[in-house]
């Protein structure tokens, strides 16, 4: 191996590999997903092609045949400065390389390939008498490569940069600049070239990142059940059933400080001043249910049955739920209903035409419920927005989805014929004043044709324009214009 190769070649090689070894975790299924790869790098040629340097052009296409296992076909581009004339030559590879490793960010790989290079010569040999002793060579060659690199994290989920260093032996032209033998000639060489890439590997629609390895569900043992699990439970033996501490242990705590430990008190929140039993609950003397602390009738006789109050409750000589003295019509009749006075509910007034006037006091029944009423129940003078009726941009003609909301205002008003109402047209303070004028005018006067061509009679409708002056909004916003373009309906009698 020549001295580059020694020097060079195997150190690189070898940190590359050793610093990307690591298990690498799980992936999805990728078998059958094809990629690419774009790179560039430093080409190290051997020391007998007598060239400075190289500078390297690689795309991959590549094919998972398995997880770990890809096919790949490489191409490359390497120009090369010689050292005779600082101008440059050219090689040209095509190959095919087994790619040992998944696609997975930090796993490495490992390489290994035949293929073919196109040497493009412009000068072989010392420069004599002004030439080189061959010029313009082109020739192909067989080569063979070996190779490790590693994946690193991309710029998305679909994408690897791809770092790698490739060992190249191939067998082509070289001048023999050997003293121990007689006289320079071009001979046939292995060649031994070292290229360092880095870039870019694309994906075709598959995550090409580390998966994140599954969590290991862990089972935590309770085994006396008190909810505190086995590895921090200082008391691994309580009793079931009973209240514990963050250490698994009967807390020595009396919440309700009646002298019963929390862990044994029934009724833990028992007001200090009562005298509990050793269960923590108030006592209940006279055992009619109720305990002595809301017991208004301590001391009832045994069997005898009580209210809430642990009192008998009080004589009900109509038998309709409310006690004698609290009853303000005793002798209500069997099966009467009664409210808690114990008399039968007053019927609540009616309200046909809902105007929150009842019916006794209202002096204009049958009002429409849209409208609103004075204490009398009739229409007062007032505004109702048309929401939903609009026109064509400039123009007085009705759009088709006004219809629906115009036909429901002249089937209410062909229901009330006293109505008078007033149709008013609005606009926004844009263009010229005159404009809007005559523009809200014809609008109002569209609604009022309409609905009279709805069998409203003439009488009950009035048209008029206000143009912009009467602003509901700020016409300084496109919101605030919109709410000032509309038709009012006013009732102004009834």
């Amino acid at each position: 191996m020549k001295h580059v190769v020694q020097r060079f070649a195997v150190p690189v090689l070898a940190a590359l590999w050793a610093c990307a070894a690591g298990p690498a975790s799980a992936q999805d299924d990728v078998n059958g997903r094809w990629y690419a790869a774009a790179m560039a790098g430093y080409a190290s040629p051997d020391s007998d092609r007598e060239y400075h340097y190289g500078i390297n052009l690689q795309g991959v296409v590549g094919y998972d045949l398995f997880e770990a296992l890809s096919l790949e076909l490489n191409g490359f581009v390497t120009q090369n400065k010689r050292e005779v004339d600082d101008r440059y030559d050219y090689t040209y590879g095509l190959g095919l390389d087994l790619n040992l490793g998944s696609a997975v960010a930090w796993q490495p790989f490992f390489l290994v390939g035949v293929g073919a290079t196109r040497e493009d010569y412009g000068c072989i040999g010392p420069i004599t008498a002004g030439s080189c002793r061959i010029e313009d060579v082109q020739e192909t060659y067989p080569y063979v490569n070996v190779g490790v690199g590693i994946y690193l994290p991309g710029f998305s989920p679909t994408n690897l940069t791809r770092l790698e260093a490739r060992w190249n032996a191939v067998r082509a032209k070289t001048d023999d600049l050997d003293p121990n033998t007689a006289g320079e000639q071009i001979i046939d060489e292995t060649l031994q070239d070292i290229r360092i890439n880095i870039g870019m590997t694309f994906g075709a629609g598959h995550s090409m990142r580390r998966q994140a390895t599954a969590p290991v569900e862990v089972v935590a043992v309770d085994t006396d059940g008190d909810g505190i699990t086995d590895g921090i439970d200082a008391c691994p033996d309580t009793p079931p059933d009973t209240q514990v501490d963050a250490h698994g242990c009967v807390p020595q705590t009396d919440t309700d400080g009646d002298g019963v430990l929390d862990a044994n008190d029934r009724c833990p929140n028992t007001p200090p001043t009562v005298e509990v039993t050793a269960q923590g609950c108030p006592h209940d003397t006279d055992a009619d249910g109720v305990t002595d602390d809301k017991d208004r009738c301590p001391g009832t006789a045994a069997g005898v049955k009580v209210d809430v109050n642990g009192c008998e409750p009080a004589a009900d000589g109509d038998a309709d739920g409310v006690p004698d003295p609290q009853d303000q019509c005793p002798g209500t009749p069997a099966g009467t209903a009664v409210d808690a006075t114990g008399c039968p509910p007053v019927a609540a007034p009616t309200d046909a035409d809902h105007d929150g006037v009842p019916d006794g006091a209202d002096q204009c029944p049958g009002t429409p419920a849209e409208y609103q009423v004075d204490e009398k129940g009739c229409v007062q003078v007032q505004k109702v927005v048309l929401s939903g009726v609009l026109f064509a941009l400039g123009s007085d003609q009705l759009a088709a989805d006004a219809n629906q909301a115009l036909d429901s205002v002249a089937a209410s008003l062909k229901q009330y014929p006293t109505l008078q109402v007033e149709v008013a047209g609005h606009t926004d303070s844009s263009g010229p004043m005159k404009v809007n004028m005559d523009l809200s005018k014809r609008r109002a006067a569209s609604v009022r044709n309409y609905l009279v061509s709805k069998g409203v009679n003439p009488a009950q409708l009035t048209a008029e324009g206000y143009g912009p002056n009467q602003p509901i909004a700020d016409n300084q916003t496109a919101e605030g214009r919109a709410r000032n373009r509309r038709v009012e309906f006013r009732v102004i009698a009834k």
